[in-house]
């Protein structure tokens, strides 16, 4: 039998030198009351996560509930500032970041129910809208520690609510999207962009993946300006 490399050694592989490859980490264990030690935690997001997690050249993000690791020259960039972050999918973190680097997402074996950065949605509309006020409530402090030595605290809202992601994926393709299979994978392909700015459209317009707080339409008048600002 022939040895074949591991997924992510030949996704980098098809990279090359110049492409970054970052992969969610979100931790299995989320307890604030222990430490959240960065360079160990084991990830629920897969096992091809958790093997890339492993490799030493890979930097991970300081965050409690939604870890991303990376590696590339855009890696550090990526992962370096969100544990500085009050919403963990907002401005500053992985996330939103992707589309500053005009990332392309792949999605291997999870559906669309899965695509992560339609949070960035109400992180981003969370001023805008009122409605995105609403599926937040309090926050989530905890400390982390990393193999060095270093360590530290971070805080950020923590968010609620229920959520149907498949009630908005109608929004997305095929022009947004590709949903594809090969074989029997499951296959997701965008760009991160125009992923994120159809999701940030329809919740302006009151189309959301939540059902619970109760999406109603009084709820999406824009708050008003004040003016100077």
């Amino acid at each position: 039998m022939r040895w074949a490399p591991p997924p992510d050694l030949q996704l980098r592989d098809l990279l090359g030198p110049e492409g970054t490859l970052g992969m969610p980490a979100f931790p299995i264990r989320q307890d604030p009351d222990k430490v959240f030690l960065v360079d160990k935690a084991p990830v629920y997001t897969g096992m091809l996560c958790e093997i890339f997690r492993r490799q030493s050249d890979v930097r991970r993000s300081i965050h409690l509930s939604s870890s991303v690791c990376a590696v590339g020259p855009n890696a550090d960039y990526l992962v370096r500032d969100h544990h500085f972050t009050d919403m963990p999918w907002g401005k500053n973190s992985p996330f939103l970041r992707l589309t500053e680097l005009d990332a392309r997402i792949l999605g291997l074996g999870a559906g669309f129910e899965y695509m992560t950065p339609l949070h960035a949605v109400e992180c981003l509309l969370y001023d805008e809208v009122p409605y995105f006020r609403r599926v937040f409530d309090g926050t989530i402090k905890y400390r982390w520690r990393r193999a060095n030595g270093e360590t530290g605290e971070h805080e950020y809202r923590r968010r609620t609510g229920d959520i149907r992601p498949l009630r908005v994926k109608r929004y997305f393709v095929p022009d947004i999207c590709v949903d594809a299979k090969i074989s029997n994978l499951k296959v997701l392909a965008m760009d991160a962009k125009p992923f994120i700015e159809r999701g940030i459209a329809l919740g302006r317009r009151g189309i959301t993946v939540y059902i619970d707080p109760p999406p109603r339409p009084e709820l999406f008048v824009p708050r008003p300006v004040e003016q100077g600002h």
